[in-house]
């Protein structure tokens, strides 16, 4: 009895505990989109009349980029480790997957190409170049407060 007692409440727990941590990534994961959008917005000084018609396009075009992009890594990944892994491919096995690697490079390049006339369409080309900027601006604070939580935790 104990033991079941004792099976029950791991398999309980590990369940509770993975469920935590999704909702933690998913909290995480939101937050960081609400600050990526607050920080671009001001950045880029937009109007609300421009802000309706800018996320949903730019919302689009990461979504697509982000897809592409991860594709290209769990797919380039799977196909090398059914292979034995990098040393065990033939030739003709790693030229199969270069080819995939480059279509899939393109892809995200059409995607990013398409990006800024459809912008173009609803903010002013300056935006534009000022949300290229705003974009580094954003990457560059979030790695430094992510080093600084690094360094923090260290210390502790």
């Amino acid at each position: 009895m104990n033991k079941q007692f004792l099976f029950f409440f791991l398999i309980t727990f590990g369940l509770l505990s993975n469920i935590h941590a999704q909702r933690q990534h998913k909290i995480s994961h939101e937050k960081f989109k609400a600050l990526k959008t607050a920080f671009i917005t001001d950045e880029l000084d937009l109007t609300v009349k421009e802000a309706e018609k800018f996320w949903p396009i730019y919302n689009e075009y990461h979504k697509s980029y982000k897809e592409l992009s991860h594709l290209l890594e769990r797919d380039i990944k799977k196909r090398v480790d059914n292979l034995g892994g990098i040393e065990n491919l033939s030739d003709k096995d790693a030229a199969k997957i270069l080819e995939r690697i480059i279509k899939l490079k393109r892809q995200k390049a059409t995607i990013s190409e398409q990006l800024y006339p459809n912008l173009k369409k609803v903010i002013s080309a300056k935006k534009i170049i000022r949300l290229t900027k705003a974009e580094r601006d954003f990457r560059h604070k979030i790695f430094k407060e992510y080093r600084r939580r690094g360094q923090k935790k260290e210390a502790n």
